[in-house]
């Protein structure tokens, strides 16, 4: 049995986690954010921690306390390696290259971005805010919906159209029944047998 059939390498990987949509110095994928983070990190540490917290936290107030920690000896790296590990273990990922610590410690701005651009290959735009990631999914919920369901004139023509069916339908029975009583004793009289339906449909036509 090779290395790779062993059972153990395949529970190493799912311990592992998955790999990141962009590499940690990707930061030119997005300039206008990339240009953001290095003037005011704080804004894009806020972003993310609104989308990451499901808007408990405000963008505001994570940018506020981000930029309080900043002066302190340099502590914003808490923070940031705080919601870098809650963005890793929400979508299982990898803990590289560095350490949570490590790249904000050592590669802040580029530890936001990357962080940023993750969220953003998800569908979650931080710069929407947490109301506005939810007004975009209920109207996308809706488009689906009115894709799903057949227009009012369609449905209304094939109400019509089964309606007019089932009417046919029993016209049909009604004039077969009529004719079945008024043609068999005719049919009788004249020395015929009385006929089966088969007769009558052939009658009819």
């Amino acid at each position: 049995m090779g290395e790779n059939d062993i059972p153990g390498n395949e529970m190493a990987q799912n311990q592992i986690g998955e790999p990141w949509k962009t590499g940690l110095f990707d930061c030119q994928l997005n300039q206008n954010n990339a240009i953001m983070t290095a003037f005011l990190p704080c804004v894009t540490h806020g972003q993310i921690a609104e989308i990451l917290d499901g808007g408990e936290t405000t963008c505001p107030l994570g940018s506020f306390i981000y930029l309080l920690m900043m002066p302190a000896l340099c502590s914003q790296w808490i923070m940031g390696s705080k919601y870098r590990t809650k963005l890793r273990k929400k979508y299982n990922l990898v803990e590289a290259p560095y350490e949570d610590c490590a790249s904000h410690v050592l590669c802040p701005c580029c530890s936001l971005c990357q962080e940023f651009r993750e969220l953003q290959s998800r569908g979650l735009d931080p710069t929407l805010g947490w109301n506005g990631i939810l007004a975009q999914q209920a109207m996308q919920q809706r488009n689906q919906d009115q894709v799903q369901q057949p227009p009012l004139n369609q449905t209304m023509f094939m109400n019509n159209t089964a309606t007019a069916a089932r009417n046919k339908a029993s016209m049909t029975s009604i004039v077969d029944y009529e004719l079945k009583l008024d043609l068999n004793p005719c049919l009788s009289d004249l020395g015929f047998k009385v006929s089966t339906s088969f007769t009558v449909i052939k009658i009819l036509l």
